[in-house]
């Protein structure tokens, strides 16, 4: 059965790939200090990236860009066996083919991940091989943490299932979404799609509601857009109640109705997000110590746990509450011009 919390592929795209392209574009020169691998060639340097996603591609994308003599490893166990990114959302916005990427001469490997040495920097797979690297590079973007009352549900960044669930709906029925405590990736998308609904449903349903369940009462966002919907289209149709993470009990989609610590709510459309954490290769490694997200310094993105370990984009705490497409193409390139200064 498909997950359907899962985000799509194409959903996603339509609504950050703007974001993204903003960050992509060729490496500049300038170098910043900090990283803490030396060598005296790039010869022989094997770096290994885990994760195909925006962060993981666009570093392994410019570091052989930067310097041909590096051996650059993408290991995802995502890409089929035609060569293509399948839909998850940690691969939302992978830029560039598995072809594409082999034709730069980067090595792609879809051979699931069972074990990794981030101190030795080995990681074994499921095929009984192991490879070892110089440089090991985490970029897995982010899992959901497992919550019974979520499985259920859509994504409210499901843009295709939302829009088509909102279109069927009866008349003067109820749209539920739920915004988990940050952070969370892509922060802006759910603010924004509830926007959409309300103003879909003025025009098409206007007895209809749209009800937003959000623990973050008091943030930035929260407060931005509270004030938005206000006077905003479609103000009329949307209702706010700041909630905690434990006011979600259940959900009976087949039913519709969600069990709340204030009693159920019958609802015709239910996308409420599931909390979310560091990808799960990245905390089985040991990088995620006590914590949902990977611990690394700021400016240079290595782990404070292990040496020449670095991680990349959504997982990491580098940037807890900017977790976006242009976060994570920035973080990549930082990363990359510190190793090539290194590796002279």
């Amino acid at each position: 059965m498909k997950d359907k919390t899962r985000v799509d592929r194409r959903s996603f795209l339509r609504i950050a790939s703007a974001a993204a392209a903003m960050g992509v574009m060729p490496i500049n020169a300038m170098a910043t200090s900090g990283s803490s691998v030396s060598a005296s060639s790039a010869n022989g340097v094997r770096i290994m990236v885990i994760g195909a996603g925006v962060a993981g591609t666009r570093a392994a994308i410019q570091l052989k860009q930067a310097n041909p003599a590096l051996r650059v490893i993408l290991a995802d166990p995502m890409i089929d066996s035609q060569k293509r990114y399948q839909n998850k959302i940690n691969h939302m916005l992978t830029l560039e083919s598995s072809i594409q990427l082999a034709a730069a001469g980067i090595e792609i490997t879809a051979k699931k991940i069972v074990k990794v040495d981030a101190d030795k920097k080995r990681v074994w797979f499921d095929s009984g091989a192991k490879l070892d690297s110089d440089i090991l590079v985490f970029a897995p973007g982010v899992d959901f943490k497992s919550a019974p009352v979520t499985t259920n549900s859509i994504h409210p960044l499901n843009q295709t299932q939302v829009q088509q669930q909102v279109v069927l709906m009866r008349e003067g029925g109820t749209v539920v979404v739920g915004i988990p405590r940050a952070p969370y990736q892509y922060p802006q998308g759910p603010y924004m799609q509830v926007s959409k609904m309300a103003t879909y449903l003025q025009l098409h349903n206007p007895a209809a509601k749209v009800l937003v369940l959000d623990q973050n009462a008091g943030s930035a966002l929260f407060e931005q857009y509270r004030k938005q919907w206000q006077d905003g289209s479609g103000s009329s149709l949307i209702e706010l109640l700041a909630t905690n993470e434990d006011y979600v009990r259940t959900i009976e989609p087949t039913m519709g109705r969600i069990e709340t610590q204030d009693g159920h709510i019958n609802a015709s459309v239910i996308a409420v997000m599931p909390q979310q954490r560091a990808g799960v290769v990245a905390r089985a490694a040991g990088l995620a110590l006590n914590a949902d997200w990977c611990q690394v310094n700021s400016e240079t993105l290595a782990s404070i746990h292990y040496p020449h370990v670095y991680v990349l984009g959504d997982a990491n705490d580098a940037a807890i509450d900017d977790k976006t497409a242009f976060t994570a193409v920035r973080q990549a390139d930082r990363f990359v011009r510190n190793i090539i200064r290194e590796l002279v």
